[in-house]
Order: C-alpha cells, then sequence, then structure tokens
C-alpha cells in the first residue's frame, strides 16, 4: 500500500499546467509577428526606444525551442531518471509528422502558388519548401535572403524544430548511455543534467564556426546554433522529474523547484530587465545584430537567461498557484495558444498580402495599421487551419497513443517496478522523523529576527553605493568619456538610489512593523534627535573645511553659510550650481533630499498606517500598504516625467517628492520582511527566503538594469539634460537597481550568500565608514587638485585621481567615524531613548562609581 500511495509520477506535475504553457505559446507566436510587422515596415528603424524593444521579438523563437525541449523530452527524462518504458521512435515521429505537416504543407501551397514571385519556383525549390531542407543549401537563390520564398520567411525556424524531432531519440538514448554509470537515481539524473549542460555549450562553440575565419550567415538557421535553447527545456524537464522522487537529491531538486516557483515575480523582473539589456547596442547594431563573435555570445547569454526565466517558473509552480500561470492559462490564451502554430504559419502570407494589394513599398512605415490588419487575417487563417486540419489530426495522434498506451499497461510491472517497489517503504521509514523537510523551503531564521537586529549584509551595500558615487564623481570630474567604461562610471549616480532604497528599508521598518501589527508608531522625538546625531555633526565637520578651503569667494554672506549648513541650499531658486557654489559638498544636494525624507517620515507613516489600519489580516494590511507605495512610486515618476520637461525648473529635480520613486522600493521591502516575521510559515516567508537563496539571480538583475541605463538610452554621457522620455527611464532603472541589489540583503540571515558577499568584516566597516566617504571624496578631490595647482578643478588622469580620492576619502572618512560619528551616534541612541530608560542607566553609572 505504501509504495501506491507516496512518490506520484512525474506526468500530472507538468501536464496540469497544460493550459499554462498554450498560454505562453500564444504569447510567443503574437510576439513574433508583431516582431516582423515592425521589421516589414521600417518601424524598428526609425522608432527610438519602442523600435529597439520591437527589434529583439525574435526572442520569442528561443522561447519556441525552449518549450519544445521541455514538452518532447519529458518521457525520455523519466526513462533515463527511472528507468521507465522508453517512448516508441516510430510512435513518436509519425505524432510529430501529423503535428506539423498538414498545416505547414497548406501555407507551402497558397504562398507558393498566390503570393509567388515573378517567376515561380523550381522543382528542387518546391521539394525543398515541402520537406524543410532549404536551409541546408547555401546557394540557394530565394528572394528572401536565402531563408526561403517571401512569405514564408519565418520557416527557417520549423526546419530547426523538425530537426530537432529528427535527432531527439539519438539525444536522448546518448545522454542515456551516459547517464546510465550512476549507480543511483541521483547520480543518473545529476549526469543527465551535465549533459544538457554540454549540449547547451555547443551552440557557444558552434558560434565560433559562424564568424571565423570569416562569418557565414546561412550556419545561423543550422540546430547546433540553437541547441541551448531546446537544452534548456530539456533540463527543466529533467529538474521537474528528479524532483518527483524521495532520495536526497530529489529533495534538493524539489527545493529548487520550489524556490523558482516562490520567486516567479523576481523571475519575471529580470527576464524584462534581461530584455532591455538585450535591446541595447551590446548585441549588435539594429538591422544587423550579427555583427561580431562577440555580439552573438552576449545574445546566446541572453536569450537563454529569459528563455529560462519566462519557463521555469511556469512549470515549477503548481497550477493556479501564481498569477503569471492562472493569467497564461484564461480561456482566451488556451484559444490563442491552440491556434498558436497557425499564428506562426500564417503571418508572412498576411503581411505579403497586404503590401501585394496595396502596392505599398516595403519598410515605407505604416505599423499601426499593418499590424491590426495582418493580425486579423492571421487569426482568421489560423482559425480555420485549426479547425479544418489541426484538429483532425490530433483526434488521428489520440487514437494512435491509444493503441500503444494497452500494451504499455501490460508491461507496467516488468523489469524495473519490482526492484523499486520494496525500495518505497526503506524510503519512507524516516519520513515521521524528519520535521526539517518543509520548514527548508520556508527558513524562517532568515526573516524572523528581533525588531531591531541589525542586518550585516546591509552595511556592505551601502559601501557599493558609497564607492560608486566616488567613482563617478572622478569620472565626471577628470572628463572620462572614452569607451563602455566611460558609460558605466557616467552612471554611478545610481549609487544615491541605492543609498535612498536602503534608506527607505531600514527608516519605515518600525512604521511598517506598528502598522502591520497593531503596535504603537516610533516615538517621532526619539527618531528625530537619532537622525540629528548621525547626520549633522560629521556632515559640519566636513561642511566647515570645504567652505573655507574652496569657496572663499563667497563666504562673506550670512546667507550662504546659513543654506549650506542647513542644507537648504536646493531650495535656493537661484540655481547654486550655476555660480559655482559649495565647491567641496556639491554632492550633498542628495542628503538635503535624505533630511527631507526624515522629516516628513513621520507624517508618511501615520498615514499609510491609516490606510492600512482599515484592514483586519496582517495580509490584507501589507497588500494596502503595498498599493499606496505604488501609488507613491507612480506618482513620483510622473514629478520625474515633468522635471524633464523643456522649460521646467532644473531646481524641480532637487525637491523629495522626484525621489520618492527610489524611497519606495526599501519601504515595501519593509513591509515584505516585517510581513515575513509575522506571518513565519506562509507563502510571503517563503518568498523573502527565496530571493534571499536567489541572491544571484537578484543581482544579476540589478546588474542587468544598469547596464541598460549605461546606454545612450538613459541620456547624455555623465550629467546633461535629457529628454523626458530618457531621464524617467534612467530613474525607474535605478529604482531597479536599488530594489534588486537590496532585496537579498533585507532578507538575509546570519549565513548565506548576501551575508558572505556584503556581510563580512571588511565590506562591513566600509559600510560603517560609508557615510565619511560619501562626504570627505571632493574634499580629497579638490584639495588634490589645489596642490598641483590646477585652479579650473577638473581634467587630470582618471584612473590617477581615483586611487588618490580613494586612499584619502577612506583615511578622511575612518578618522570622522571614529572621532565624531561613532560618539555622536551613540549620543543620539541615548537620548532617544525613554526618559525611564535614561534614569535607569544615570543610577546604574552612579552605583558603578560608589562601588
Amino acid at each position: 500500500m505504501t509504495a501506491t500511495t507516496t512518490a506520484p509520477p512525474a506526468a500530472p506535475r507538468l501536464e496540469a499546467r497544460v493550459d499554462a504553457i498554450t498560454g505562453l505559446r500564444a504569447v510567443a507566436a503574437l510576439a513574433i509577428l508583431v516582431y516582423h510587422a515592425a521589421g516589414i515596415t521600417g518601424f524598428i528603424g526609425v522608432s527610438g526606444v519602442t523600435g529597439a524593444l520591437l527589434a529583439r521579438g525574435d526572442l520569442a523563437v528561443s522561447v519556441f525551442f525552449g518549450l519544445s525541449g521541455l514538452l518532447l523530452f519529458r518521457p525520455w527524462a523519466r526513462r533515463i531518471v527511472d528507468g521507465t518504458p522508453a517512448p516508441g521512435v516510430g510512435l513518436y515521429l509519425r505524432r510529430r509528422a501529423l503535428r506539423i505537416l498538414p498545416g505547414y504543407w497548406a501555407t507551402v501551397i497558397v504562398a507558393m502558388t498566390l503570393i509567388a514571385e515573378a517567376g515561380g519556383y523550381s522543382v528542387k525549390q518546391w521539394v525543398q519548401m515541402l520537406l524543410l531542407v532549404h536551409i541546408y543549401d547555401p546557394a540557394a537563390q530565394w528572394p528572401n535572403g536565402g531563408l526561403g520564398p517571401a512569405a514564408l520567411g519565418q520557416m527557417w525556424s520549423l526546419a530547426v524544430e523538425v530537426a530537432f524531432y529528427l535527432l531527439l531519440p539519438v539525444i536522448a538514448w546518448l545522454i542515456g548511455r551516459y547517464a546510465r554509470r550512476g549507480e543511483t537515481r541521483d547520480r543518473r539524473a545529476a549526469r543527465a543534467m551535465t549533459a544538457l549542460f554540454a549540449m547547451g555549450a555547443v551552440s557557444f562553440l558552434f558560434a565560433i564556426v559562424m564568424f571565423y575565419p570569416e562569418r557565414i550567415y546561412w550556419l545561423y538557421a543550422l540546430l547546433p546554433h540553437h541547441a541551448v535553447f531546446f537544452a534548456v527545456g530539456m533540463g527543466i524537464a529533467l529538474l521537474l522529474v528528479w524532483a518527483d522522487g524521495d532520495s536526497p537529491g530529489a529533495r534538493r531538486a524539489g527545493r529548487l523547484r520550489d524556490t523558482i516557483a516562490a520567486s516567479t515575480p523576481l523571475c519575471l523582473v529580470a527576464a524584462a530587465v534581461s530584455y532591455l539589456l538585450l535591446s541595447t547596442p551590446i548585441v549588435g547594431r539594429f538591422g544587423d545584430p550579427y555583427t561580431t563573435l562577440l555580439h552573438e555570445e552576449v545574445r546566446l547569454v541572453l536569450h537563454t537567461c529569459i528563455t529560462f526565466l519566462l519557463i521555469a517558473p511556469l512549470v515549477c509552480a503548481r497550477p493556479g498557484q501564481t498569477g503569471y500561470a492562472r493569467r497564461l492559462s484564461g480561456p482566451v490564451m488556451r484559444f490563442l495558444g491552440q491556434i498558436s502554430y497557425g499564428i506562426f504559419l500564417w503571418q508572412f502570407v498576411a503581411l505579403e498580402a497586404i503590401y501585394r494589394f496595396t502596392g505599398t513599398p516595403y519598410f515605407s512605415g505604416g505599423f499601426w495599421y499593418v499590424l491590426p490588419l495582418s493580425l486579423l487575417i492571421t487569426l482568421l487563417l489560423a482559425t480555420l487551419t485549426y479547425y479544418l486540419l489541426e484538429a483532425p489530426f490530433s483526434r488521428v495522434q489520440g487514437s494512435m497513443t491509444a493503441q500503444a498506451a494497452a500494451p504499455a499497461r501490460e508491461s507496467v510491472p516488468l523489469a524495473p517496478l519490482p526492484e523499486k517497489r520494496p525500495e518505497a517503504p526503506k524510503a519512507a521509514e524516516p519520513r515521521p522523523t524528519r520535521p526539517e523537510k518543509p520548514e527548508k523551503p520556508v527558513k524562517p531564521a532568515k526573516v524572523k529576527r528581533p525588531a531591531g537586529e541589525h542586518i550585516d549584509a546591509l552595511d556592505g551595500v551601502r559601501a557599493v553605493a558609497a564607492l560608486a558615487v566616488l567613482v563617478f564623481h572622478v569620472a565626471a570630474k577628470t572628463g572620462l568619456t572614452e569607451g563602455w567604461g566611460a558609460w558605466l562610471a557616467s552612471r554611478g549616480d545610481i549609487g544615491v538610489a541605492i543609498f535612498f532604497t536602503l534608506s527607505g528599508l531600514l527608516l519605515y521598518k518600525p512604521w511598517a512593523r506598528a502598522a502591520l501589527a497593531g503596535t504603537d508608531a516610533p516615538d517621532t522625538r526619539a527618531y528625530l534627535l537619532r537622525r540629528l546625531f548621525r547626520i549633522v555633526p560629521a556632515y559640519w565637520l566636513v561642511a566647515a573645511v570645504a567652505l573655507t578651503l574652496f569657496n572663499q569667494a563667497h563666504s562673506a554672506s550670512q546667507w550662504f553659510w546659513a543654506k549650506w549648513l542647513l542644507l537648504l541650499q536646493i531650495y535656493d531658486v537661484d540655481s547654486w550650481w550655476q555660480r559655482a557654489e559649495g565647491r567641496g559638498i556639491e554632492q550633498v544636494w542628495s542628503l538635503s533630499v535624505e533630511i527631507a525624507f526624515y522629516l516628513v517620515l513621520p507624517l508618511l507613516g501615520a498615514v499609510l498606517t491609516w490606510l492600512a489600519g482599515r484592514a483586519v489580516s496582517v495580509a490584507a494590511r501589507a497588500v494596502r500598504l503595498l498599493v499606496a507605495l505604488l501609488v507613491m512610486a507612480a506618482l513620483s515618476m510622473g514629478v520625474v516625467f515633468v522635471a524633464h520637461l523643456p522649460g521646467v525648473p532644473p531646481e524641480i529635480n532637487m525637491i523629495l517628492p522626484r525621489y520618492l520613486l527610489w524611497f519606495a522600493p526599501g519601504m515595501a521591502l519593509a513591509v515584505l520582511a516585517v510581513w515575513a516575521e509575522l506571518e513565519p510559515d506562509g507563502r510571503l516567508a517563503r518568498f523573502c527566503s527565496g530571493v534571499s537563496r536567489l541572491a544571484p539571480l537578484s543581482w544579476t538583475v540589478a546588474v542587468a538594469a544598469y547596464a541598460v541605463a549605461s546606454t545612450p538610452m538613459t541620456g547624455p554621457l555623465h550629467l546633461g539634460v535629457a529628454p523626458a522620455q530618457e531621464g524617467t527611464g534612467k530613474a525607474l532603472l535605478s529604482a531597479l537597481v536599488g530594489l534588486f541589489l537590496v532585496a537579498p540583503s533585507a532578507f538575509a540571515g546570519r549565513r548565506g550568500l548576501a551575508t558572505l558577499i556584503f556581510g563580512n568584516p571588511v565590506v562591513r566597516y566600509l559600510g560603517k565608514i560609508s557615510y565619511g566617504i560619501f562626504l570627505w571624496q571632493f574634499v580629497v578631490i579638490y584639495g588634490y587638485y589645489l596642490v598641483i595647482g590646477n585652479t579650473l578643478f577638473l581634467g587630470g588622469d582618471f584612473w590617477q585621481v581615483l586611487g588618490i580620492a580613494a586612499a584619502g576619502t577612506i583615511v578622511l572618512s575612518v578618522l570622522s567615524y571614529h572621532a565624531v560619528e561613532e560618539p555622536f551616534h551613540k549620543l543620539g541612541r541615548y537620548l532617544g531613548r525613554p526618559s525611564a530608560a535614561r534614569d535607569r542607566d544615570r543610577a546604574a553609572q552612579v552605583e558603578s562609581a560608589d562601588a
């Protein structure tokens, strides 16, 4: 009995998600249609950011290949891991032929007769297209760049699919032969996964063949170039089969599967940011994206990542577990998924028919009327093809499968099963004494921490932000303008967004706890005292030095001293930077914004608590807070957009509402962290724990967002006047960098990768002195210029100035931290304590002195 009730078969886990997979296939088919419409109308080359985004719509082909690898490799994965009977190759090939060829042949006949080029086609060309072997003829004189007739240009990818169908039994046999050497289920699965990694590496090696000794374009359409995408789907299928067991490796695979499912939002955002990066010139020029080998290798990497990030969370989640799967499983998406093969087949026929009928030249515009018209025609033809050809032949497939299933049932008790059934009770014996199994995906220790406990990893993130700002300032002062390094350094001001995200997280957390737990809000007086003694003493020291040494021309004015010491300079409508004021402390405009946030936070916290207080449960209150923060961020984005419009005073770029977009992610992380503390066994706690465990993925998103920001898509090099679209994009990407860099550390425990990297003693110490690094950097830079006689305070070698600035800044930061910051910080914490606690401390000190 035990053997029949434990370890459910692998098949239902994935087959229950077929609806969602169908929906994803619909999205991919429609994306390819939009991509082709944008290309044939010339919209890609003339439409800025939108055109750049549409120029990479061929990503959908990689997603199709990944889905094929996932769905078709499943039975072989079970054979390799569990020893179940292998699929019948003859039946498999007949089913593939019935699925692909009828609709394809109908499309070929229509395209090559009704929409033929002048002069028609030779018998050889007809045979090549009907058998899908046209991609193997490098000398073919097709009008569409060697990819076939004009109305069948997309069929190269179907030829690649067919090549995969034919080779899959051989590939699976080879993987099985290699995996068979493993003595246990886990060893077989691990060896099979290794083989799939090797299969994926083939694509990157084949790219070298494509480009050396010279680029051979037609090799692009061969299977080895796209093997990595099939390998991604096959690897996901293998993971699911492996996880449906009870061995140690299976439990680890199951935890990975559940972590991916719990991190669905993170995966989707990572996919979106990776697509933004794909839409930049990092993969080559638009219209010729395979310019060099490096461009092609980067394209393969990004396509691989996005394919995994779109497919894996969809199939690793249980049915209905995520909104992502539910939306793709809706009736409309299911229907579009059912006819998606027809959408793929007919789209170029529809586009060509529109151009032939209207006589419009190619690449002459009209995207916004060509797209809906071609979509309407394609959907109509795809629907007819589905009901007249695909559905009837699908029923034939079903009958073939049913006939093959009957003898398969008789073979169930054969060789592998009698050996495995006695093992099932042995694997089930330790279950009553293994309570940690359900706890491991949750890992509440990573998010359940006492109120006020210090998170070491956040110190290191603060150090990264301070050093990024230092690099940015040195690059700007030395005029670094050459190469990608200049672009990367010119976006170091994103460190300000990271600072603001950290402030939102750390300062709002007590108010978030009060709102969710129903406790008293923090004492405003104590909070302000702690902020005052934390910020002002060290700043006044640096300001006194800078204003005295570098601002003699303005030092006679009392208002000059008052506005800089009180951090009111950003509200001076006569822009201070245009008068070269504040040399040595120009960067403290962001500190002025911080101060404004400190002062507004108690009121903002009270309003958010009032909004959340109307809900009963912790989850409902948390959702209200998150929605309110999302609205706040959206309003802030509106201010950012307005601030970049022509004629708007530049001072609006230095007021708090413009930067709430960067504080809001940190405040949202505070809400999630407290929510996880209050409900440590809930789904949210598992999500937070998953974010911490998947720290490399979150950091990859941050790096990708930073890379996208380090392009002309976000405005000019260094600081300058940017159009509203570019300026808003940069602000949004900066918010994403702050969110995804900080998130793993926000949920980190005493162990883990985030703590190891950002919480180690060296990085933590840099984080402790990071406020000094932020304050002293311009004093050191200007001091160096003054010593060498550079009264313009500009120029010099970037690396030389950076080394001097970093060394001098760190030395002064260490001194000011121990001599000024730390003593006053302790005083602020003491004064911020309730009066009764302070009286007890004084009494204890008197007793100690008397003793």
